[in-house]
């Protein structure tokens, strides 16, 4: 049901290790590649997800998503768009000049369930 999802997410984290490694050859000093992996977030998408799978004869749209989608998370919430911005925000700033190759989880803690 999700593998395409699966394999279309693990393949960026490949190509951007992949093009980090190029780049670093070919010595293109200043360029770095990065991916931003986003845990759930606030978005139409997932209120589009949720509207799927909710059945408001059974309970609560809040209990609905912390039973399905929050709880699987340390912090027990969505993320806010602004969260992900925060970070390509911060890999795009000279101060993240070292950092490249790397798959940048942004996920209130859920890679680590």
């Amino acid at each position: 049901m999700n593998a395409d999802y699966a394999a279309s997410k693990h393949g960026i984290n490949g190509l951007t290790k992949a093009l980090a490694l190029e780049l670093g050859i070919l010595r293109k000093d200043g360029i770095t590649a990065n991916a931003i992996c986003p845990g759930t977030v606030e978005t139409p998408m997932m209120d589009a997800i949720t509207d799927q799978f909710w059945n408001p004869e059974r309970e609560s749209r809040d209990d609905f998503l912390h039973k399905r989608i929050t709880s699987r998370n340390l912090q027990n919430r969505l993320l806010n768009p602004s969260e992900i911005a925060g970070m390509a925000l911060y890999l795009a700033s000279d101060d993240a000049r070292g950092v490249t190759g790397q798959a940048m989880n942004v996920c209130a803690g859920s890679v680590l369930w």
